[in-house]
């Protein structure tokens, strides 16, 4: 059996290939129009993955100049379909079915629900609505959606398209944890100065997740998918300085991502704390690993309560004890449980934990170690454990067709 995953959302299907590779399959991917932080060589050192990647050309800006049969062309001889980001669009236009959606966010919060704002629509409109249109009908008819139970809003987009297919509630295996060792770090081009950096500091906080704050603050137009209150984490290192001895032992490190930085950059030197924070460049994931591997405590979203997303997951396969803002009441159903991290959605909680890290780091330490089980329990082993059910399930399905 051949499989075929289309689009690379997050590195997510380059990950899932890999795996599905290790396990014997015949995996392969194929790329949409990527950014460049989505394709393979950005996730990885090596190249082996030229074997069994291939770029699509179905790329248009108004989705109507690729045939059906060109699609189907592409992917004939492939008999298990996986799908993500704007794949369903494509499939559904040329009547392919999809056998496993794999949903980053977009597929279930943006793409089906395009609408045309204005009563004589622009080509373009009227391009992005029959996108939409393509969309909704491939993801309706799915066999399988791997989507795990979301906030409220997720879960009200999701009870509007109103698909068929079978949900899978387990987290999608979107990092590839068995290359991450000491050789894999050793590969970055930053890894003398990491190793540096780590020698210098006795506490280090990393926060990865894109600077977007002021901006939604000040428009009046609040959108917690965009609100990730970075200014909680400012602040609430900067309280924590001025309660400690020894300040140049301790770091914070962000990243030069979304569209605030400029805001959290002039907000740090009004603290006076610029001389304790470092920003990196926005880069690739293979080199972002390596540094996230050398904090003491990981910061994700502040905003709203989330129970996972992929920064997230990336401190957890790293063992690194996690902060963020997370709500128990709201994920208490969950079958997996919760894993163990630290929901500090204030300034005085934020400090008062930087504090609690400095009186007893192994508690810490053994929280990080306890949330890489549940990690790789449940969004890693669980989730590979059901994708091959399902491959069995339709081989099965194949050889009676055959026979």
């Amino acid at each position: 059996m051949k499989i075929a995953c289309i689009g690379n959302m997050n590195n997510n299907m380059f990950c899932i290939v890999r795996y599905l590779r290790d396990m014997g399959y015949d995996a392969n991917l194929f790329l949409l129009h990527e950014q460049d932080v989505f394709i393979p060589s950005a996730d990885s050192f090596n190249d082996d993955y030229l074997a069994y990647t291939h770029q699509l050309d179905w790329y248009d800006i108004w989705h109507w100049n690729i045939s059906a049969k060109k699609i189907k062309k592409d992917l004939d001889g492939f008999n298990f379909i996986m799908a993500c980001d704007q794949a369903p669009a494509f499939l559904g236009k040329a009547n392919i079915h999809i056998d496993l959606l794999v949903v980053a966010g977009s597929e279930i919060y943006q793409w089906p629900f395009y609408n045309i704002p204005r009563r004589f629509p622009k080509k373009s409109d009227l391009g992005n609505y029959y996108f939409t249109y393509c969309f909704r009908k491939a993801v309706r008819n799915s066999s399988y959606i791997n989507f795990p139970l979301g906030n409220k809003l997720h879960e009200e987009k999701y009870k509007k398209l109103n698909p068929k297919a079978q949900r899978i509630i387990t987290n999608a295996p979107f990092l590839y944890i068995t290359q991450y060792s000491k050789n894999y770090f050793k590969q970055s081009e930053y890894f003398e100065e990491i190793e540096n950096i780590r020698k210098s500091y006795d506490f280090i906080i990393i926060q990865h997740c894109r600077q977007s704050w002021f901006s939604v603050s000040k428009t009046k137009k609040s959108h917690f998918l965009a609100n990730k209150a970075n200014d909680i984490l400012i602040k609430g290192f900067a309280d924590f300085l001025s309660k400690v001895d020894h300040k140049r032992k301790n770091l914070l490190i962000l990243f030069e991502y979304g569209v605030d930085v400029v805001a959290s950059k002039k907000l740090i030197e009004e603290l006076g704390i610029q001389s304790y924070v470092k920003w990196l460049p926005k880069m690739y994931r293979k080199d972002l690993m390596i540094w996230l591997q050398i904090a003491d405590l990981g910061v994700g979203e502040l905003g709203d309560s989330w129970f996972s997303y992929g920064a997230v997951y990336e401190f957890l396969s790293l063992k690194i004890p996690f902060i963020g803002n997370r709500n128990d009441e709201d994920f208490k159903h969950l079958e997996s449980g919760l894993y163990p991290m630290i929901s500090a959605p204030s300034i005085e909680k934020m400090s008062a934990t930087f504090l609690d890290y400095k009186n007893r780091p192994e508690y810490y330490k053994e929280m990080g170690i306890e949330a890489f089980g549940w990690f790789n329990k449940y969004a890693i082993e669980k989730p590979l454990d059901v994708y091959k059910k399902m491959l069995e399930e339709k081989s099965n399905f194949l050889k009676l067709l055959i026979n």
